[in-house]
């Protein structure tokens, strides 16, 4: 009876070391997967630092298809700067230089206290020169007032013209992609740095259908 006893305390004893020798085997092999775990992450981690993430294209017009008279660009609206040919396409802003130009244009004038406003109107087309004298000089200045040619029989400087193609006004004064041809959809330029008032060319169905004079940029 005693050697059955001891027998069965030997064999208890047998599979309590097994029991305990297994689960330690477990919770080693689970803190070495894990040890491994963490390793790959530091090394993965490790491989992406320094490495950015691509910049967004962001869509603009090529550098220097408009060099130096270049302002901005809003959507497919150019806005340009001392160009005098695209701000100025008339030529000389007299009334008989206008007057030649636009032969059978109706001429009035309008005048205030500091200004005398010359308008050349038929139909739809119209054009303004403004004489302004400033207050601290005798000396006057003349620019630009409000208009619009819709007119296509008028031809001014450079060739422009309603109903010429936009890729030939453009190349008038740029060499440029056909992506920068494709977007442009406006071009506005104003007299000098001060971009108090501009000259809009707008195109429809890649035409040049309008001018605007004495406009704000947008």
């Amino acid at each position: 009876m005693p050697k059955n006893i001891l027998a069965i305390l030997l064999l208890l004893f047998c599979l309590s070391c097994i029991e305990n020798k297994t689960a330690k085997s477990v919770s080693d092999s689970n803190q070495n997967n894990q040890i491994a775990t963490e390793a790959k992450k530091s090394d993965l981690s490790s491989q992406s630092e320094g490495v950015t993430e691509p910049e967004k294209i962001k869509e603009r017009l090529p550098d220097g298809e408009f060099d130096k008279y270049f302002l901005s660009i809003n959507n497919s609206k150019v806005s340009l700067c001392c160009l005098d040919a695209i701000y100025n396409p008339i030529g000389n802003l007299t009334e008989n230089n206008i007057s030649n130009l636009l032969p059978d244009y109706k001429i009035t004038t309008e005048t205030d206290e500091n200004s005398i406003r010359t308008i050349f109107t038929k139909g739809k087309n119209s054009i303004s020169i403004v004489k302004w004298q400033s207050e601290y000089s005798n000396d006057f200045e003349i620019f630009l007032g409000k208009g619009q040619f819709i007119d296509s029989n008028i031809q001014l400087k450079k060739g422009i013209k309603i109903g010429m193609t936009k890729r030939d006004f453009l190349n008038c004064f740029f060499h440029f992609s056909d992506s920068t041809i494709n977007k442009v959809k406006q071009v506005s330029a104003c007299k000098d740095e001060r971009g108090e008032v501009y000259t809009k060319y707008k195109f429809k169905s890649d035409t040049l259908s309008m001018i605007k004079f004495g406009e704000w940029v947008e």
